[in-house]
């Protein structure tokens, strides 16, 4: 089992891809919009359609993993300090 120190790193490295996800699906975003206009509307269409699985759906799918994981965390708190509360002085 893992600890609560672990758990809050992972949740901080989550964090960062979550962001970067969302950073790539901003900057794909605007390139699909340059070349539906420009080129050819199916073919910016077929670039936001990947950019959405590709980019979208892993930073929504890592906000629903930091949930579980918030859970955990204080899952694991709670435990603590009832262990602590049940200790003899």
């Amino acid at each position: 089992m893992t600890n609560k120190t672990e758990l809050v790193e992972i949740r901080k490295e989550m964090t960062i891809a979550e962001i970067s996800h969302l950073t790539g699906f901003i900057f794909v975003t605007v390139i699909a919009i340059y070349k539906s206009i420009s080129h050819n509307y199916l073919f910016g269409l077929t670039i936001m359609f990947l950019n959405i699985l590709m980019n979208l759906y892993p930073s929504l799918l890592q906000q629903e993993n930091k949930r579980r994981i918030d859970k955990l965390i204080k899952r694991k708190k709670n435990t603590i300090l009832h262990l602590r509360d049940e200790t003899p002085n």
